[in-house]
């Protein structure tokens, strides 16, 4: 991880770039500057877990009966795209879906915490566009895919909402 930063009168930047990922920040004042930066932090340690765990479980192999090597490779994925609130570009990920998919799973791979509704896209006859998001809030249902694909909203819970 390599840090760089710059300061101003009034701003502090900083970049965080840990290989391929790069995330600049911009905020006014240190104390909005010090709560984004250990969420950040927070954020990427949470991805090298999850990273170091997906190596060790792709690494893995098993014997059958006949000797034959199986390697997880085989596992069959399906690619999970979310969107937080406000964001324009999604998180993406790719989760065994043996078995499927369900919320309780989808939710341990969110990076933010709170309380959220989670909607969730699908197809759908009954209107022009041929898709609709759908709310799911049954931790054990089973999540619908669109295009071979999970894709979601992840909407945070406000009063107004309530």
């Amino acid at each position: 991880m390599r840090w760089l930063s710059s300061r101003t009168e009034c701003c502090v930047c900083v970049t965080l770039d840990c290989g391929s990922l790069e995330t600049p920040v911009s905020l006014q004042g240190i104390s909005g500057f010090a709560a984004e930066l250990t969420r950040r932090l927070q954020e990427l340690q949470t991805r090298a877990q999850r990273h170091a765990e997906e190596e060790t479980d792709s690494s893995a192999t098993s014997l059958t009966a006949d000797s034959d090597i199986i390697s997880t490779c085989d596992v069959k994925c399906v690619t999970v795209l979310y969107y937080h609130s406000g964001d324009v570009i999604p998180y993406r990920t790719c989760v065994r879906s043996d078995p499927a998919v369900t919320l309780g799973r989808f939710k341990s791979l969110l990076t933010r915490r709170g309380p959220f509704r989670l909607y969730f896209k699908r197809a759908s006859a009954e209107v022009d566009c041929g898709a609709v998001y759908e709310e799911i809030r049954r931790d054990e249902a089973v999540l619908p895919t669109f295009e071979q694909k999970i894709i979601a909203r992840v909407e945070r819970i406000t009063d107004e909402m309530s």
